[in-house]
């Protein structure tokens, strides 16, 4: 096993210089002849690596630190993005975790960021190897269409990650061009968050807070790294683990299973995420240990530190993925298109529903109406009017949605918003019945929707309509 040094590779006796090495773009990629093993320098080293721990908390430097060992160890398939807002130092920790492998990566010369080509960041991505790589800055911004856009470039260079692939394309005559997919750990830092369910979900996003970062802290961890001390660290655990490194993957397979059950998520890949990352910490932690510079009691009580850090991001990102299911969104958009007026719900009659103002429905003049116990009541001046489509009906306690004109408010409502639901209106609807969210579907023809014929069609002779029937309001 060998990664790129100063002079050539690393490898079980140390620096291999009769390799010789190129890395254009990614000069700064450099690590130094790794400092004996047992020694005192590089016990200090690791003795500084472990202080980063505490520069934020846990659930924000923890995954850090094991994305940096983890990423040396073989094939990864996620990403870890920073997010927050502009001044709380995301940079900073996402540049420390940078020198582990190049003291000049600071925070003003990390190796890619946002505003690169989604072609240039997959070649990045690939050619940095067995490495962490840090893509700076997403905050999408401006028009509608530049927001879509550069959340369109997230989505392909992340999902690329995720799914350890690249994008296959095609020169003018016909032939394949080269296929770069990402091979080492990308950790992306933002103002925003890439959107998307299942892109998400090949992520553990760390969430940054005003004054979560320890300014005395981050200044000698800022020092540690300018002087190529965490660069040192990860040379000589790379020359450790190459002693035996033909067993490392079959190692980080198996431990990594065992790790899962330590982990409770809604979506199987956050926990593969963090079972793997909490991996490479251990491997790490075994590091310190052989070279003396923790106890076997202080190895495990750094170990259930790392699990219960972990155990608090796969919480958190647990909401994220909540936030961001089509299913929730879609009910969530609905209601404020009610509720703000870009559609409507009648009875059954075609006409004013109990409750009014909850199902899209304004007075004619609002002063003809009044609040009782949070609900708007008509007056005798005041007559209602319906706003925007309709979109369903209320019949007692059902509620039955037109598919089409539901889908069509809420998909509007995401373009309001930038975070359209990515899904077509067929299986929106099988997610809605896998979500248990339809109080009935019609057996007989095999169809989610059901037939259900209002009072206005019946009157007219129209045929029925095909809706659903929700089983609870939202």
């Amino acid at each position: 096993m060998g990664l790129l040094a100063c002079c050539g590779a690393i490898g079980a006796e140390g620096l291999l210089s009769t390799i010789e090495t190129r890395l254009d773009q990614l000069a700064d990629y450099e690590l130094p002849t790794p400092p004996p093993l047992q020694s005192e320098g590089l016990r200090q080293a690791i003795r500084k690596t472990l202080e980063f721990l505490d520069v934020a908390p846990d659930r924000i430097t923890v995954p850090l630190l094991e994305a940096a060992f983890r990423a040396v160890l073989g094939p990864a398939d996620f990403s870890l993005h920073l997010a927050g807002r502009t001044g709380i130092f995301k940079t900073e920790l996402a540049a420390r975790i940078q020198q582990f492998f190049g003291a000049r990566m600071d925070a003003d010369h990390l190796p890619a960021n946002w505003s690169s080509s989604g072609n240039a960041l997959e070649r990045i991505a690939s050619d940095a190897k067995d490495a962490v790589l840090v893509v700076d800055d997403f905050v999408p911004q401006g028009r509608a269409e530049n927001v879509t856009r550069e959340h369109g470039k997230a989505d392909r260079v992340l999902r690329a990650q995720g799914n350890t692939s690249g994008r296959q394309r095609m020169t003018a005559d016909g032939h394949l061009q080269a296929t770069y997919k990402p091979r080492g750990i990308i950790v992306s830092t933002g103002e925003d968050t890439p959107l998307g369910q299942s892109l998400q979900a090949r992520m553990l996003v760390l969430n940054v807070s005003p004054g979560d970062v320890d300014m005395a802290a981050l200044t000698e961890c800022q020092q540690a790294g300018a002087q190529g001390v965490y660069a040192q660290a990860m040379a000589a655990f790379i020359q450790w683990i190459a002693q035996d490194f033909d067993t490392v993957p079959g190692l980080i397979t198996t431990k990594a299973e065992t790790r899962r059950c330590d982990f409770h998520a809604a979506h199987r890949r956050s926990t593969d995420i963090a079972a793997h990352l909490l991996t490479g910490f251990e491997v790490f932690l075994c590091f310190a240990k052989v070279e003396g510079v923790i106890s076997y009691d202080e190895e495990k009580a750094f170990q259930e530190r790392g699990l219960q850090a972990l155990q608090a991001a796969v919480g958190e990102q647990q909401q994220l993925q909540r936030t961001s299911d089509p299913v929730e969104l879609f009910f969530r958009y609905l209601n404020t298109a009610l509720t703000g007026g870009l559609a409507h719900v009648a009875n059954m009659a075609g006409t004013v529903p109990e409750h009014p103002h909850s199902w899209g429905w304004r007075p004619k003049d609002e002063l003809g109406g009044y609040h009782q116990g949070g609900e708007w009541q008509a007056t005798s001046s005041g007559e209602w009017r319906p706003q925007g489509r309709r979109i369903g009906w209320i019949e007692g306690d059902n509620l039955y949605l037109d598919p089409t004109g539901a889908f069509a408010v809420v998909q509007e409502m995401g373009r309001r918003t930038n975070h359209q639901i990515t899904l077509t209106d067929h299986t929106l609807r099988k997610r809605l019945h896998e979500a248990g969210k339809l109080a009935s579907t019609d057996t007989s023809r095999k169809t989610l929707t059901i037939r259900k014929i209002s009072s206005i069609r019946k009157v007219r002779g129209r045929k029925a309509d095909h809706v659903y029937r929700l089983r609870d309001h939202f």
